[in-house]
């Protein structure tokens, strides 16, 4: 057999090894329970201030709209908050949490892609010297025109925040509010494409 030194440690530890994912594995279900609890917290915020919000835990992630920026009850104009549990959790991959804007569903105001790819273009101009901090390397002008990393925050932070919710809740609702700042430039620009 063509085993590495690591595969023989496992398997001279086997039984160990099994307890220790059987932990991992229901550490995990706790840890869900948790970022379940900071994401509620935030959306009872987002809720005092009359905003819509989406949330999967998997991700996790958790969008934030305005009421206008629906149609029929689904967010087709949301910022989307993610990747704010730690490495391992669910589908989480990147080094830090992220926040970015996505407009792809547009498509159901009837804005066709050159329009989405023209309203981010207007959107960025309309920002002015604010655009600067959302124009990420990896946007994408029809689809996610405004994006951020948190850079600041490390997987270590992640991990913390699963010892301290209130943490993940003020990360959540400070992300929240920074995007949202923007949704009166947002609607000014959409107004004039919803017109056409």
């Amino acid at each position: 057999m063509n085993y590495t030194d690591v595969d023989r440690l496992i398997l001279e530890r086997w039984t160990d090894v099994v307890a220790l994912r059987e932990a991992f594995d229901e550490l995990l279900d706790r840890m869900s329970d948790t970022v379940e609890g900071a994401i509620l917290k935030a959306e009872r915020w987002a809720g005092e201030r009359n905003w819509g919000v989406d949330h999967g835990l998997k991700d996790p992630y958790l969008d934030v709209y305005k009421q206008d920026w629906t149609r029929k009850r689904e967010a087709v104009l949301y910022f989307r908050i993610s990747e704010f549990a730690p490495h391992e959790y669910g589908d989480v991959t990147s080094d830090h949490p992220w926040v970015w804007l996505m407009t792809e569903e547009l498509a159901r105001f009837k804005l066709s892609e050159s329009d989405r790819i023209q309203f981010a273009r207007e959107l960025r101009g309309a920002l002015g010297a604010d655009a600067s901090r959302w124009d990420h390397r990896d946007t994408v002008e029809a689809s996610e025109p405004l994006g951020q990393y948190y850079t600041s925050i490390r997987n270590a932070d992640r991990i913390r925040w699963m010892s301290h919710p209130d943490e993940l809740t003020e990360f959540l609702t400070d992300s929240m509010e920074e995007a949202m700042a923007l949704a009166p430039t947002i609607d000014g620009v959409l107004a004039r494409f919803r017109k056409a």
